[in-house]
């Protein structure tokens, strides 16, 4: 199921732009049934967008996705969405980014659009006048399927997302630690932890790590890592899981000792195992 996400920057110097980008959402709602959301960024008391609200949402939205987005593109984030060929500004206000299963499968860009220049000379009006015409073929086209050349770990991770066993709220690369630092210019250098998804349900924060086989890797990460989340968020209830294909019967009884949950990919699902079962 696609979605379309329009980053908002509500700066005077875009008023009219936004405007006319949201009446185009609007009027490809209409026609097509395709539905939109609005992400407004955060403004300073100067009336510009916040650039440090931009860089965490390239961290968080768009670089977890980086390899399948270079697939689809054509060109690195950085060169896309950052000024000095890759080492600037962040900018991600105005982008328009098509969603599957609420993860980012393309995006606008001077790369991406200049197929569309010759109706508008703005990449993201130009992108939806063509959606106006064509609709979800459109999207199909822009987001083909790449799963043969995923790496099996993003494999994993990207069926997870999808099929959600836990029915909650999914994060990827969710970053834990203290290890941020800034230089006398001003740079900040963040070298913290990723953890690869965190699931935020009813009952529990899940901190999960993803591997194609079940190893001593995965386990100890998650259960650094769940330490490391569980220091800024003490409130919250953890709970550890490991994302597998392939298991291994000694480190799964460590696994049940620890109360580290292990969910294996079998016949197109996500199954709990235990040391009792056979792969």
């Amino acid at each position: 199921m696609f979605k379309l996400r329009f980053y908002l920057g509500e700066t005077d110097s875009r008023r009219e732009k936004n405007k006319q980008i949201i009446s185009l959402l609007q009027e490809i709602k209409k026609r097509h049934n395709i539905d939109y959301e609005i992400f407004r960024l955060r403004i300073t008391k100067n009336g510009y967008v916040d650039e440090k609200h931009e860089k965490e949402i390239y961290e968080n939205h768009f670089k977890p996705r980086a390899k399948v987005l270079k697939k689809r593109i054509g060109e690195s984030l950085p060169r896309t969405l950052r000024s000095q060929r890759g080492r600037g500004h962040y900018y991600v206000s105005g982008t328009i980014a098509i969603l599957e299963d609420g993860q980012i499968g393309w995006y606008t860009c001077w790369k991406s659009c200049k197929r569309f220049e010759k109706f508008d000379k703005d990449s993201e009006v130009s992108f939806l006048k063509v959606l106006i015409s064509q609709g979800p073929k459109l999207l199909k086209e822009l987001c083909p399927d790449i799963s043969a050349l995923k790496s099996p770990h993003d494999f994993l991770i990207d069926e997870f997302i999808r099929v959600n066993p836990l029915q909650g709220k999914i994060e990827r690369e969710v970053k834990v630690g203290s290890m941020v630092s800034t230089n006398k210019y001003g740079s900040i250098f963040d070298w913290r932890k990723a953890i690869d998804l965190v699931a935020y349900t009813d009952q529990a924060v899940w901190i999960i790590e993803v591997k194609p086989k079940l190893n001593w890797e995965a386990f100890g990460q998650v259960i650094a890592y769940a330490h490391l989340f569980q220091k800024e968020q003490l409130k919250s209830h953890i709970q550890k899981g490991i994302v597998c294909k392939k298991s291994d019967p000694e480190i799964l009884a460590i696994c049940k000792e620890f109360n580290v949950k292990v969910f294996m990919w079998q016949e197109g699902e996500f199954k709990l195992v235990s040391v009792k079962q056979k792969e």
